[in-house]
């Protein structure tokens, strides 16, 4: 049926907005997220998939642009799977509806249905941050964030008494019902780690009490909230930024972290268990290295540093390929930090060759293959023959590769 639903015109015509009105289209949308999550490493357990699939259609009927947004993101899936993606056309799609959505909302800029359409024009920067490459993906995320803050502020139930406004709670964010939200701080925390940059937004990173049922970027982009909340603070404590704790304080809850046990169902086999617990403990070694390197200014080679590296190729090692060759876990940070950190040329043939698969990484929030020249500009140039480096030689290398302007 989808492929069917897929035979639609590349660009959007009359016939195009007929079949976004139609009922078909609803089926069609219904058979795209099916499909992909099919390729999702660690599979929603039955209700938990069920009610993702109620919200989006649920989020189909808020507007018509949630229709425009929904149909780019299935031919931009589309476009990953077969291989034949037209990052112009899509370019020229989002522009369209940029400049449609902000029609609408310099009439009435109040409405009900402005503040709808604000999450999908987010939401429309979330895939153009997909789909761009490079630094042009931090540009990005700064025309995002006005918009980010205007939904943020706009949804009170995100701010709890005696929160500092200054600061977006995060971890509220990430468990919102606003997946928008929780997308883009996904990809800006991020962004700023890897690109070295600061975060665009200020967020409290105070934990509370972690939920019960994991968020649904959690399973799908294999990312524990609680990781997602010391990446940022990471970021905010090597940038200096006001109310972080102390490097110490971020270093004891790695050392003596335990992991969460998975919530499955009788659909998940052991290996994937397993698995499970592996994405945890790799983001925990992960961190931990760039919090030495990062905010401790060590260097590459000192002990601490390279027991994380070897320890985290060696839990990623332990991780069961799946049957089909396009379903993996998107361990773009893990494996990117390892390169950075590593010294000895097995791990970094074994980094090289993992971010420069295009199978492998094609589903990434951020494409691994992006990210190989910056990595080989570090090991020919101020890591060459094995030799130590420093936070400051990598983004010295990145700025050569992907120089950031700010406009």
């Amino acid at each position: 049926m989808f492929r069917a639903f897929s035979r639609i015109p590349n660009s959007p015509s009359n016939p195009t907005t007929a079949f976004l009105n139609s009922p078909q289209f609803e089926d069609y949308v219904l058979a795209h997220f099916g499909r992909m999550l099919s390729y999702i490493y660690f599979k929603p357990i039955q209700d938990r998939e069920a009610r993702f699939l109620d919200m989006v259609v649920s989020r189909l009927r808020t507007s018509w642009i949630a229709r425009w947004v929904m149909l780019l993101d299935a031919r931009i899936c589309e476009g990953l799977i077969t291989g034949t993606m037209q990052p112009q056309l899509y370019s020229r799609w989002i522009r369209d509806l940029e400049g449609a959505v902000r029609t609408v909302l310099a009439r009435d800029p109040t409405s009900p249905e402005a503040h709808i359409l604000q999450g999908d024009c987010l939401e429309l920067f979330v895939i153009k941050s997909i789909i761009v490459s490079g630094s042009d993906t931090i540009q990005v995320l700064r025309s995002a964030t006005p918009t980010f803050l205007q939904i943020a502020y706009s949804c009170p139930e995100l701010w709890p008494e005696s929160s500092d406004p200054g600061f977006i709670p995060l971890l509220r964010i990430a468990t919102s019902t606003r997946p928008e939200l929780a997308s883009f701080a996904l990809i800006d925390c991020t962004c700023a780690m890897v690109f070295g940059v600061p975060q665009q937004v200020e967020y409290d990173t105070s934990t509370g009490s972690l939920p019960e049922d994991p968020a649904s970027y959690e399973w799908s982009h294999s990312s524990p909230i609680e990781f997602q909340l010391l990446l940022a603070e990471i970021n905010a404590c090597r940038d200096k930024r006001p109310k972080v704790r102390d490097w110490r304080e971020i270093e004891r809850q790695l050392v003596t972290w335990i992991a969460r046990p998975a919530q499955h169902d009788g659909t998940w086999e052991s290996w994937m268990v397993v698995a499970w617990l592996a994405v945890q403990e790799s983001w925990r070694l992960t961190l931990l290295a760039y919090l030495y390197l990062a905010v401790c200014g060590a260097s590459s080679d000192e002990p601490r540093v390279q027991l994380c590296v070897s320890q985290v190729l060696q839990v990623l090692g332990t991780v069961k390929k799946h049957d089909s060759p396009d379903v993996n876990i998107p361990f773009f940070i893990q494996y990117h930090m390892a390169g950075i950190c590593a010294i000895r040329e097995s791990h970094r043939k074994i980094v090289h060759d993992k971010l420069s698969s295009n199978s492998e990484t094609k589903f990434w929030r951020l494409r691994g293959t992006d990210f190989v020249p910056v990595l080989d500009h570090l090991w020919h140039g101020a890591g060459s023959d094995g030799r130590p480096i420093k936070w400051t030689d990598y983004i010295h290398s990145r700025e050569v590769l992907f120089p950031i302007v700010y406009s």
